[in-house]
């Protein structure tokens, strides 16, 4: 999945937007969508009526699965919110975010709090150039909309770009996204659409709470769910919205959560934490998140699908429906053809990991144990760094949890893993061409 190619990321927008160009000389231009990325915050995998679970309740994403196509076992990037987020904000891995952050410190680039961004070609820059403009709302982590390369949005200073606080977006209402898409019905337009939800504080409205009141649920099972219901909401007023200003053709909708959360219908988690193989942890409960991509007419509906895939292949995604090239040494790839029955993923494979990562541009090292997985077939393998050194083996079709290692009964396994793994993070590591690379917007 990663890209040998070395050239600069500028010339592949211009190659894009000249192919533009020329579709619309002597033909019509085919028409490029408008793009809306709903993500959800926290979210743990199962946790959907679509996957499987007989607790949740989620008419809207549930339509959204059935008139689009899913992919069951999408990975995020990391699992907890900030990495993964720059991940689906710039198409790169955290580790290579961080290597670049190294190699423009040592070019003498001063990276103060959180405005490194503004050194990395990001999806709202890259579509800008061909015509969109886009709106941020919720969680972005990144000092402000302008300097992450959105045209509007809502963060417009200062650190506290995550705060999920009640009232906030999203948690009752949502009027700044509602009428940024009603002003951009005629022209093309990306959205994010980021809320804190269903992340802590769990304090959805009683309507939600009693849609779970008759089950038998733990406190914080129900206060879980009734937050995902609430989410559940704010989706169905956006897909509501579309269909009403005639845009549902018109538009991709795209769902994925930013990590993964572990929260049985009986567990019991007071507090601020969840359980142990959820957010912040290596484990499949951490990272895995279904990815939905919904637009009638262009994507088949109902499809199921389950090769494995990243959030990295967003970006890829969105250029390709875009109209733009794919773009040298990103280390995902465009969905669209395997959505449109063009290729195929038959040993697919997602490497990732947890490294201690710093709230904003600072270098990690010293900062604790990292860890890493490979996920191959029904295999899982894992491995975290300090005290010694740990390696573990999980068949997750039949342990979903991962309660029983097979490492010792699968050594072969473990030793091929331990090798890809090795050569995944000598790929990782390429460093970048100074100040001219795929993940480095030129400076003046």
């Amino acid at each position: 999945m990663i890209s040998s190619r070395r050239a600069p990321l500028q010339a592949a927008v211009a190659l894009g937007l000249l192919a533009l160009a020329g579709a619309g000389c002597g033909s019509d231009p085919v028409e490029t969508p408008n793009i809306l990325l709903i993500i959800g915050d926290d979210h743990g995998y199962p946790d959907f009526g679509f996957m499987g679970s007989p607790h949740v309740k989620t008419p809207h994403l549930d339509r959204l699965a059935r008139e689009g196509t899913v992919f069951r076992h999408g990975y995020t990037t990391a699992s907890w919110c900030l990495p993964s987020l720059r991940s689906l904000l710039t198409g790169l891995h955290p580790i290579q975010w961080q290597l670049r952050v190294r190699q423009l410190r040592a070019e003498g680039v001063k990276l103060g709090g959180a405005r490194a961004i503004r050194e990395f070609e990001t999806l709202p820059r890259m579509l800008g150039g061909s015509g969109y403009q886009s709106f941020q709302a919720g969680k972005l982590w990144e000092a402000s909309y302008e300097l992450a390369g959105f045209s509007d949005g809502m963060v417009l200073r200062g650190p506290d770009t995550a705060a999920c606080e009640p009232g906030g977006l999203g948690r009752d209402s949502m009027p700044e996204v509602l009428a940024f898409i009603r002003s951009q019905s005629d022209q093309r337009f990306f959205v994010w659409f980021a809320p804190c939800l269903p992340h802590l504080p769990h304090d959805a409205p009683s309507r939600y709470g009693d849609l779970y009141a008759e089950m038998d649920l733990s406190p914080s099972a129900r206060g879980y769910y009734a937050s995902i219901s609430r989410f559940d909401d704010r989706v169905g007023e956006l897909m509501e919205l579309l269909e009403e200003l005639g845009l549902e053709e018109r538009t991709l909708v795209v769902y994925v959560s930013d990590n993964g959360w572990d929260q049985g219908p009986h567990a019991s988690h007071p507090g601020i934490d969840d359980g142990p193989r959820g957010k912040k942890s290596i484990f499949d409960l951490g990272f895995r998140t279904p990815i939905i991509l919904r637009q009638p007419g262009s994507i088949p509906a109902g499809a199921v699908r389950d090769e494995l895939v990243s959030i990295v292949d967003l970006v890829p995604t969105f250029l390709d429906y875009a109209g733009l090239p794919p773009l040298p040494d990103l280390p995902g790839e465009s969905l669209r053809p395997l959505i449109e029955g063009r290729a195929e993923r038959p040993d697919s494979e997602v490497i990732g990991g947890w490294l201690p990562w710093s709230l904003h541009a600072g270098d990690v090292e010293g900062m604790g144990p990292s860890g890493y997985f490979v996920r191959k077939g029904k295999w899982h393998y894992l491995t975290v760094s300090g005290s010694g050194g740990r390696e573990a083996l999980f068949d997750v079709r039949a342990d979903p949890r991962e309660d029983r290692n097979l490492a010792a009964q699968h050594r072969d396994v473990l030793l091929q893993f331990r090798k890809r793994l090795q050569q995944w993070q000598e790929e990782m590591h390429r460093p970048f061409a100074p100040s001219a690379s795929v993940g480095s917007r030129a400076r003046p």
